[in-house]
């Protein structure tokens, strides 16, 4: 028996998808696909724990709509820390209610499974091994998977000391942060807070721009130009004479991810491009079957921005219209 399957294999967390074609040429099995990545500074963890599917009769597009099709019936998923000898079993709640909707797709929206762990039923450290342990309920072999937690780290520049970060037309300037020995892969972003007065209505709305300065990328820093600034303001905000505009602070946020992160994206990147084959490479660090199972961990820091920057936003081309 020859079947072709093809998986959607959807983050609901950060931002990883990938769709994947092969071919089976045994009669069925279990397949498990499993989803997790772990933040130990969030209130709680979630697993996505689903099944590969497949019927002679029946097109994988309309099982897929049937949550028996990939929804194992009495799974138990656990975490166990193995610094602390600790072992929780998730429970298993709808994604939907927990405010995780399910991207539109082939698969079944509702009901939406995940597994949930509050974090402060398993405390974890940087650096701590964790097993993921399932168990399908039907005898089968426990599907595990270890990883180690991204460590703590902290930016090394600006320096501690540094409250303010001024930007300078004509100079460039070098954000960086510690490299972790448990990270490989880093975002980097800066919410720029930025407060709208309406003169007209004294209306008052403060309004979050997202700068995104590095994505999965593997250097620990950023060079940032000295006009970049202003032209990112130019961009994301519009010429109102009614509005006075301030920026309160700038968030300087990064995010690490673990090494199966790292190994995840570098592998299904590798097959793309104009030399690429149709055969897309699939990753998987579970002792059975798909899934990626790691690690993220993020480090933020707020700033003012100085006298010098915010006369400049009065002046430059890109920005004095703004009502800065």
């Amino acid at each position: 028996m020859k079947i072709k399957l093809t998986i959607l294999f959807c983050g609901f967390l950060l931002i990883f998808a990938c769709s994947e074609d092969f071919v089976l040429t045994e009669p069925w099995k279990d397949i498990p696909v499993v989803y997790g990545l772990i933040n130990r500074v969030d209130s709680a963890q979630y697993i996505r724990v689903e099944k590969l599917f497949v019927d002679e009769d029946i097109p994988a597009v309309e099982m897929a709509k049937v949550a028996d099709s990939i929804y194992y019936q009495n799974v138990k998923v656990s975490l166990i820390n193995l610094n602390s000898k600790k072992e929780v079993e998730l429970l298993k709640v709808d994604g939907t209610s927990e405010g995780y909707v399910r991207n539109p797709g082939p698969f079944v929206q509702v009901p939406n499974f995940l597994y949930k762990l509050k974090t402060t039923q398993l405390p974890m450290s940087g650096g701590d091994s964790i097993l993921l342990k399932i168990d399908r309920g039907d005898g089968k072999a426990l599907i595990t998977s270890r990883i180690q937690l991204v460590r703590d780290f902290d930016f090394t520049s600006p320096p501690s000391t540094n409250r303010e970060v001024q930007f300078k037309p004509e100079f460039p300037q070098t954000f960086s942060w510690q490299k972790p020995k448990s990270s490989q892969i880093f975002d980097f972003d800066i919410i720029v807070v930025v407060q709208e007065t309406n003169t007209v209505s004294g209306s008052v709305l403060i309004k979050p721009l997202r700068w995104v300065l590095k994505k999965g990328d593997l250097a620990n820093s950023v060079t940032v130009g000295g006009l970049q600034f202003y032209n990112f303001l130019k961009e994301n905000l519009v010429v109102d004479p009614a509005l006075k505009r301030e920026v309160l602070r700038l968030d300087f946020m990064v995010r690490a991810g673990g090494p199966e992160v790292y190994d995840f994206n570098t592998i299904v990147n590798a097959n793309t491009g104009i030399t690429a084959s149709q055969e897309i490479p699939r990753y998987s660090n579970m002792s059975e079957g798909f899934g990626l199972f790691s690690s993220i961990h993020r480090t933020e820091r707020s700033f003012g921005i100085s006298l010098e920057t915010k006369s400049l936003l009065k002046t430059v081309d890109q920005t004095r219209l703004l009502g800065f």
